[in-house]
């Protein structure tokens, strides 16, 4: 069953949606708004306008099994489906059935490897780009829609908002199991919150923004491993062995730059890592 917590104010204003546990692994988004819902719900934390719902586990079954997906990559499957055909489709209909009721999406999630909190700058918008500023992470990577561009197969939470004509922001909180990453998605919501009127001002660390574009996938495509514990965003060098696989072929990287969500543990099939270079700034 998938629960969403609803709070009215009695005020006009935006319809905020935020997303925790997509990736049943990543439990910061669903403590974060476990704790937030209890706020709202008890008037610790008055809603002055608008509307928001939390959906603080948005796959209860990978959750309840601390694993990233049943039977598919929810984030891979983010778009209604006429006839679903596993859990996770079935998940995506109701979801996506509240982004269209909703004028802005956040969705946290975290990664595997050792690193600091990030967003994405993909369908870069005033609005967007001032919502990310006011968030003030360290980095924001663009170029997530040419890597995966959405089609009737694939899409994510951001990417189907959008194609609603929705503004939508994805944070990645910090390493999926530091306990610090559910206080980065808790300030992330509360920020955002306030950033849109919702709740009275939340004063958080505002950092600059530093911009980095993907440029490439590293997928696993047999089994192997990565060379080296890569901490997200570590620098690396144009032929550089990053991986290796079990019949001794050899992954370098293709450009100076940087590596992004190295994924020690990838499934065959998935991904092993990213490559970024340095952007515009913010």
């Amino acid at each position: 069953m998938l629960e969403a917590r609803v709070f009215c104010s009695a005020r006009p204003g935006p319809h905020l949606l935020i997303l925790g546990g997509v990736h049943g692994d990543e439990p910061c988004g669903t403590i974060a708004l476990t704790r937030l819902a209890q706020e709202l719900s008890s008037g610790a934390l008055p809603l002055l306008a608008g509307r928001v719902t939390l959906i603080p586990q948005a796959n209860p079954a990978a959750g309840a099994a601390n694993t990233r997906y049943t039977e598919a990559n929810l984030n891979r499957v983010m778009r209604p489906h006429e006839n679903p055909h596993h859990y996770e489709q079935r998940l995506a209909n109701s979801i996506c059935s509240y982004i269209g009721g909703a004028d802005l999406l956040l969705d946290l999630h975290a990664v595997t490897s050792r690193s600091v909190p990030f967003t994405f700058l993909d369908w870069d918008t005033p609005q967007t780009r001032s919502w990310l500023q006011a968030l003030g992470l360290p980095y924001a990577l663009s170029g997530w829609d040419k890597l995966y561009p959405p089609d009737k197969d694939s899409s994510s939470s951001a990417a189907y908002a959008v194609g609603q004509g929705k503004t939508a922001v994805v944070v990645e909180c910090g390493q999926k199991t530091d306990p610090a990453s559910a206080e980065v998605a808790y300030t992330m919501a509360r920020a955002s919150l306030a950033y849109h009127g919702l709740t009275a001002p939340y004063n958080h660390a505002v950092q600059p923004t530093r911009a980095l574009r993907l440029t490439s996938i590293g997928w696993k495509e047999r089994d192997g491993q990565l060379l080296q514990p890569f901490t997200n965003f570590e620098a690396v060098r144009q032929g550089q062995p990053l991986a290796r696989y079990d019949d001794g072929t050899v992954l370098q990287a293709d450009v100076d730059g940087y590596i992004i969500m190295p994924w020690p543990t990838a499934r065959i099939g998935e991904e092993w890592y990213y490559l970024a270079v340095d952007a515009h700034a913010l």
